[in-house]
């Protein structure tokens, strides 16, 4: 697939995205993610796709052919009065429901500028392999969401009522304070964080949890009952247990926010899962040995490429890539 987005309306219109988005088959959501994987430059235009998609009521997206037209003129009158801008004329066409639900989407996509600003942030948002999205919150603070992670809003964002989002994978949190001081709560694992307003990263996979405070404060109510409050710069692993700790550099921590992956001692074993959490792919490693060989160093993760190629430099190993599988093995002496 050759394609150059320059605006989201650009991904909306793309077929690709929309066969992907409505999942019209196995190979169609395995070549838009192999694609997205290729082309980490358009992560935020395709994450705000998302977020667009994900913003409409499921049920008006998907009516059948006969109340297609009159849905659309519906909302386009509603968003025409709303923003005092002229209504875009609505033509009949024929197609096919799934087509029915593209072109309710391109509609407003054409207002896509105006519903950024007027529509609340959808209550969730997923990012596929490969991918991250920035994303403001209701209440004004802002997400950084990694590869394959997942964030479900709660119904209550206002009003001083507590603020409240459940993670699957990993995020970075710039929290804005409220007049009220409302707690916002990020609820991972069997644990919850707690804070008012902060700068922090969340990791939540395997049933392992990890927490880093890089501003402000925050709280870790464990599922046993302890709290555990961190100052800025702690870390802590609770899978290690409760100890919180200060990593030698916040940069080992956050590199994915800069496409980049740190490792520290890690075991090729765990190598492999981290390509496998970021992209999707099975990694063979192929000697039993191998796996205990430990890499240490911050890695280009812009492309799965670029990735496997620092890591065969610095480790002097043989990878070998296939469409869905890669595999390790040792290089030359």
């Amino acid at each position: 697939m050759n394609k150059v987005f320059h605006q989201v309306e650009d991904v909306l219109a793309d077929e690709e995205f929309r066969a992907w988005y409505f999942r019209q088959s196995p190979e169609a959501v395995q070549e838009w993610e192999q694609w997205v994987k290729g082309n980490p430059q358009y992560t935020t235009l395709i994450g705000e796709a998302v977020a667009f998609m994900q913003a409409m009521p499921r049920e008006r997206v998907m009516r059948a052919e006969a109340d297609t037209e009159k849905q659309l003129q519906e909302l386009t009158k509603r968003i025409s009065e709303t923003t005092q801008v002229p209504a875009i004329p609505v033509q009949r066409r024929t197609y096919r429901i799934f087509w029915q639900a593209a072109a309710a989407v391109l509609l407003l996509a054409g207002v896509f500028g105006i519903w950024k600003w007027l529509t609340p942030a959808a209550t969730s948002l997923q990012t596929a392999y490969g991918q991250t999205i920035s994303q403001a919150l209701p209440d004004g603070s802002d997400l950084l969401l990694n590869a394959n992670s997942q964030v479900k809003l709660g119904k209550s964002w206002n009003n001083g009522k507590d603020r409240e989002l459940w993670l699957d994978g990993e995020a970075f949190f710039s929290v804005k304070k409220t007049p009220e001081k409302s707690r916002f709560i990020v609820h991972a694992g069997t644990a919850r964080i707690e804070v008012t307003g902060t700068q922090f990263n969340v990791k939540s996979r395997h049933n392992k949890l990890s927490v880093y405070l890089a501003e402000g404060g925050v709280k870790v109510h464990t599922s046993a009952g302890k709290v555990i409050s961190l100052k800025p710069g702690d870390y802590l692993d609770l899978e290690k247990g409760e100890t919180v700790s200060q990593p030698s550099s916040q940069e080992d921590i956050l590199a994915w926010r800069d496409n980049r992956l740190s490792f520290n001692n890690t075991s090729l074993a765990e190598v492999a899962q981290v390509i496998n959490d970021y992209y999707g792919t099975k990694v063979i490693v192929k000697d039993e040995e191998l796996k205990h060989v430990s890499l240490t160093g911050i890695l280009p993760n812009d492309k799965l490429d670029n990735l496997l190629e620092a890591i065969k430099e610095a480790l002097n190993l043989k990878i070998t890539r296939t469409q869905d599988t890669i595999l390790i093995e040792a290089g030359n002496p």
